[in-house]
Order: structure tokens, then C-alpha cells, then sequence
């Protein structure tokens, strides 16, 4: 197979090779080759190596590792604070469903106000856990609306937690 190459040369001037005029600044050669592959490697056989990475490409490859990294270590810094507002959270939630359970079961008068008598569980201690309880009654004799509210401190915030239901008292 031929393949026919176009190289640049020095000359500006057009050149006249086998009869044929070409374009200044190009020589054509003559290349009895198998394969592209073999043609392309003799066009370039004249010239520098172009293997390996540009300063350029290996600063934005850098870079673009650099950029993961941050973002990474961003992210496992926020871990401990997220795992401690979950953590948090569920031992407010899990205080009021043992609450409002003894208070279903009838253990604990209905009564407004702080609820000093149960004590939070060993998890919560270190969220500063107070619980409040509401009675309000309802035209319905025997017959209470009590809301529960766990009250909870994170990272300077207070926050709260509630649930709000109707309770049968004889």
C-alpha cells in the first residue's frame, strides 16, 4: 500500500517534485508502508518525542486531586457534628415515647408543667434533656389533651421536640 505524505519544510517557495507543483511550505514523500500506523510514525520520525504529560496538563491533573481532597476532608469534618444531632434527636424522641407511654399506663398523674419525675435515659445526660409536660382539658369529660415536649441543647442551640395527643382519664 502507499501512502502519501505531506511534511513541512523550510521553503516558503513552491516546489516542483515529479512533475507536480506543491504547495509552499510542503514536500510530499514517497512512503511504501503496510499499515498507517507505520506511516505516521515516519512523518514524525524527523521530530521530538510527543510521549509524556505538558507542564500544563500535570498542574490541572494536580489540581483536580487537590479539589477532591478538600472536599473529602470537608466532609468528614462535618461527620462527628452530624452524628451528634442524630444521636441527639433520637434520645429526645426515644425520652418522649417512654414518657408518653408511662403516662398512658396511668404510672404518673396528669399535671402541667416540668416533669422532674422521669428521669431522661444514661444517652441523653449529655444533651442537657428536660422534658415538659401540657394538659389542657377538652369539653369531653374525662377526656385530656396532653402535649410532651423534650427540650434539648446542641452545638449553643436549644432544641425541641414534641408530640401532642388525647388521653382518657376516668
Amino acid at each position: 500500500m502507499v501512502f502519501l505524505l505531506f511534511t513541512r519544510s523550510a521553503s516558503l517557495a513552491p516546489q516542483i517534485r515529479g512533475g507536480r507543483l506543491t504547495p509552499p511550505g510542503t514536500s510530499v514523500q514517497l512512503c511504501f508502508v503496510t499499515s498507517l500506523r507505520k506511516a505516521l510514525r515516519a512523518r514524525t520520525a524527523g521530530r521530538a518525542s510527543q510521549r509524556g504529560f505538558t507542564l500544563i496538563e500535570t498542574l490541572l491533573g494536580l489540581s483536580l486531586v487537590l479539589l477532591a481532597l478538600v472536599l473529602g476532608t470537608a466532609f468528614l469534618a462535618q461527620h462527628p457534628r452530624v452524628l451528634e444531632r442524630i444521636e441527639a434527636r433520637r434520645a429526645a424522641q426515644s425520652y418522649l415515647e417512654d414518657s408518653l407511654e408511662t403516662l398512658r399506663a396511668g404510672g404518673l398523674e396528669l399535671r402541667s408543667g416540668e416533669a422532674e419525675w422521669l428521669v431522661p435515659p444514661p444517652r441523653a445526660r449529655g444533651f442537657g434533656l428536660t422534658l415538659q409536660l401540657r394538659v389542657d382539658p377538652t369539653p369531653t369529660e374525662n377526656l385530656y389533651e396532653t402535649e410532651l415536649i423534650a427540650s434539648y441543647s446542641l452545638q449553643g442551640d436549644v432544641r425541641r421536640r414534641s408530640v401532642t395527643t388525647k388521653l382518657w382519664r376516668p
